[in-house]
């Protein structure tokens, strides 16, 4: 592409090449012998040494260049009569028809208006004249009239001589003027040269740039790629690993559970044991108080005292039998209590498992049913197949199955159509 500097250089040689031949062509051009008075109008005139001068110029910058004929030599003749003539010599007595310079030399003459053609002056040699003695009125009239030719021709040479230095003077003005030219215009096309120089190297640059630029962004959508794939692989892992963890949980659930009912049942076994033992305790107690006393037969006395032995009473084996049957109570209450206890710590311990695992805030999908172990590990695979997530909380008739989370309500609505189409009718979006 042309640069707007090399245009201008262009232009600015176009428009000084034309004056520099001008100036060239003002060269070697003869001058005339005499000038023309300052106030003379004709289109050409004829020096004292008979040659012909023609006016070229412009206005405030006139000059006389010669007239050629059709072999480009100039007119010059001693049979052509001066216009203005030296003082003694007799002017041009007869004016010839004026012509058009331009047919003389096929339309290449400077100056293309209409001249007077120059003629001989009369030839007076045969001519008899009477030759008079002037008077001195004469001769003082005579001289006056050259002191005053005298004068004029010194004032047309002053004249002459001013117009030959302004002429000189616009010739080197328009020298130097043509030559500040030439130097602008070389200083304006290196400048045009450095400029398309500039312009190619910021191209250059501009090219590296752009291979630069596409390096950059190849590199980065390779990492940004290799940092998706790395983020899908870190995702799967903790998928697994959030897998293995809620399966490990809903394990340790069912143990706990199951260690909390044989441990419900082990307390119902033992009251039951307890409250049996009590029962039979009571009964025996019962049967001993309505048994009849036996009253033994006398016996000789014995010369020697006997101790009398202590009478058995029923309120005694009452007394007895309530105090083992309270100690019966008590070892069951405290039984009892024991596995309470162990009732409450446990439920205490699931409590804390469940907050520990409570829901991250979100929405959910809610399959809306309880479902066994084996159903809900199915369902949970095919969940995280879709690549969702899944949360699992086991209940006291099975496990309770969770898509999600996820951020909004719309996401939530995708799972929500997948869970419904696999035949999942009741589930619903909840927010936790």
């Amino acid at each position: 592409m042309i640069s707007r500097n090399t245009i201008f250089t262009v232009g600015l040689l176009v428009v000084a090449v034309p004056h520099f031949a001008s100036a060239q062509a003002l060269k070697g051009v003869k001058k005339p012998a005499n000038l023309p008075p300052a106030d003379y109008k004709g289109v050409q005139y004829v020096d004292n040494n008979g040659c012909i001068f023609v006016r070229a110029g412009r206005l405030g910058d006139i000059s006389w260049v010669p007239r050629i004929d059709q072999t480009r030599k100039h007119m010059c003749s001693s049979s052509y009569a001066a216009t203005f003539p030296k003082a003694g010599e007799a002017p041009a007595t007869k004016t010839a028809e004026p012509t058009v310079v331009a047919s003389l030399d096929r339309g290449k003459v400077a100056y293309k208006g209409k001249v007077v053609k120059p003629v001989a002056a009369p030839d007076t040699s045969l001519v008899k004249t009477k030759v008079a003695s002037p008077s001195a009125a004469q001769k003082a009239k005579q001289a006056a009239a050259d002191a005053a030719k005298a004068e004029k021709d010194a004032k047309l040479a002053a004249q002459t001589a001013a117009a030959e230095k302004l002429r000189q003077d616009a010739i080197a003005k328009k020298e130097a003027d043509d030559a500040k030219k030439v130097a602008e215009l070389a200083a304006a096309m290196k400048a045009a040269e450095e400029s398309a120089n500039a312009d190619e190297k910021l191209k250059q640059q501009i090219a590296m740039k752009i291979a630069e630029d596409k390096e950059a962004r190849a590199a980065a959508r390779a990492a940004d790629k290799k940092a998706r794939a790395d983020a899908l692989a870190r995702k799967k892992a903790d998928a697994k690993a959030a897998k293995l963890a809620r399966i490990a949980k809903r394990d340790a659930d069912r143990a706990l559970t199951a260690q909390k009912r044989a441990e419900a049942k082990q307390a119902l076994e033992n009251k039951k044991a307890a409250n049996k033992a009590a029962a039979e305790k009571q009964a025996a107690a019962k049967k001993a108080a309505s048994k009849p006393i036996e009253v033994a037969k006398a016996k000789p006395v014995d010369p020697k005292p006997v101790k009398a032995a202590k009478p058995v009473t029923d309120r005694a084996a009452k007394l007895k039998a309530a105090a083992a049957a309270k100690k019966a109570a008590a070892a069951a209450a405290k039984q009892a209590r024991a596995n309470e206890l162990a009732a409450q710590k446990a439920a205490k311990a699931k409590a804390d498992a469940a907050k520990a695992t409570a829901f991250k805030s979100g929405y959910y999908v809610d399959l809306g049913t309880t479902l066994s172990a084996s159903r809900a590990d199915a369902v949970e695979a095919r969940l995280i197949a879709s690549g969702y997530d899944v949360e699992t909380r086991v209940s006291g008739k099975g496990v309770k199955v969770y898509a999600g989370p996820f951020r909004t309500q719309s996401n939530a609505r995708v799972a929500f159509y997948q869970v419904t189409t696999s035949g999942f009718k009741g589930a619903k979006v909840i927010k936790k």
